[in-house]
């Protein structure tokens, strides 16, 4: 029987019914969908026009913020997926999974 799992290297938090992180490049607000040390998959509904290279403030839902910087690796539709230059310390990964779980924000 074939595994349909898809296997990552880092676990991702799935922003689907609570409210999304954003992630600000410039003057231009992005809802992301999800995260992981090593990326973020966002939103581009407004078609903001986008290097392939990226720096920001990712500002998550339990109130911390972090600067990153990336590559655009995809886009289809209105997602984009953003490859890290450097991977989110995984203690932040884990506080905000906390905070999800107790607040359901």
């Amino acid at each position: 029987m074939e595994n349909n799992l898809e296997k990552r290297e880092y676990p991702r938090i799935f922003y689907e019914n609570i409210e999304k992180p954003k992630f600000m490049v410039k003057k231009d607000a992005f809802e992301v969908v999800d995260i992981s040390q090593q990326g973020i998959r966002f939103i581009n509904d407004k078609r903001v026009l986008l290097t392939k290279h990226l720096s920001g403030t990712l500002s998550l839902n339990n109130g911390d913020s972090i600067e990153i910087k990336g590559l655009l690796k995809w886009e289809k539709d209105f997602y984009f997926g953003l490859s890290l230059e450097e991977l989110i310390p995984s203690s932040i990964i884990d506080k905000e999974q906390l905070f999800i779980r107790e607040h359901g924000t």
